[in-house]
């Protein structure tokens, strides 16, 4: 419901916190994206995970340079069944949908790889999808993408919903100076270091809501309204996540032909 609802909100003139996904397909997504524009309202996407003390962390560590170039960023979004939920996606409807857990919550992967490249377009996604029986063809509850991004970065994005593990969500950016791995880092700006060193943070560690920094999220929302700002984390930046996202599947759908995005 999310596409009818942003495009009726935007023609009465309102500014839009939209969850994410915001879309379940591009055409939705163009048509979203289109009545914001001719709006000209503010939005927010709730990738929420942008506020996450180790995603902010990692950005910041990229902009003073302690990995140098980035060559390579791995992120993942691992959020199955555990012992504790065990029958958490097994809803009727879960499986229905046609958007797969790239879409779902892959999302903020793909996203937060994109906000700590300071939002570098995606350009090229080739991706591979599990093939699980216990989930109709329809339901892609793996995929991996390899990714492309504009300035060059390499990258691998996954997201699973059917492993039986706690929560995971890692982001990884590898550099020509040095390496971010989540709250680790290894850099040539200290001489002489042996090992990788603890960055003191606050992982994005768990899948429930009142983990993460929705506070946040909304204070920026409100800040951007209020000093009539864009967000870096408007629906046209998202456009590009989601589109990565679907490309994913969709190659996957397609023994992993690239595609490539406009």
């Amino acid at each position: 419901m999310h596409a009818a609802e942003t495009i009726a909100a935007a023609e009465a003139g309102k500014h839009i916190l939209i969850e994410k996904p915001v879309a379940l397909n591009p055409d939705e997504l163009h048509a979203m994206d289109a009545a914001v524009q001719k709006a000209g309202v503010k939005t927010v996407v709730s990738f929420v995970l942008r506020w996450n003390p180790m995603v902010l962390s990692i950005k910041q560590a990229i902009e003073k340079g302690w990995i140098g170039q980035p060559l390579l960023v791995q992120a993942d979004y691992w959020h199955g069944p555990t012992h504790q939920r065990p029958k958490k996606f097994e809803r009727p409807r879960w499986n229905s949908m046609t958007a797969g857990a790239i879409v779902h919550g892959g999302c903020h992967a793909m996203d937060a790889a994109r906000y700590v490249l300071d939002n570098d377009p995606i350009v090229q996604v080739s991706g591979v999808s599990a093939r699980n029986s216990s989930h109709p063809e329809t339901y892609l509850a793996t995929t991996a993408a390899a990714v492309q991004f504009e300035r060059g970065t390499a990258g691998k994005i996954s997201g699973s919903t059917e492993f039986f593990m706690p929560y995971v969500f890692n982001l990884e950016v590898f550099g020509d100076e040095g390496v971010i791995r989540n709250n680790r880092f290894y850099t040539k700006q200290i001489p002489g270091q042996q090992d990788l060193a603890e960055i003191p943070t606050v992982l994005p560690d768990s899948g429930a809501v009142s983990h993460h920094p929705f506070q946040e999220m909304i204070d920026h929302f409100i800040d951007c309204i209020t000093t009539d700002t864009e967000s870096h984390d408007n629906l046209s930046v998202a456009v590009n996540t989601h589109l990565a996202c679907f490309a994913a599947e969709a190659s996957a759908r397609d023994r992993g032909t690239p595609v490539h995005l406009r």
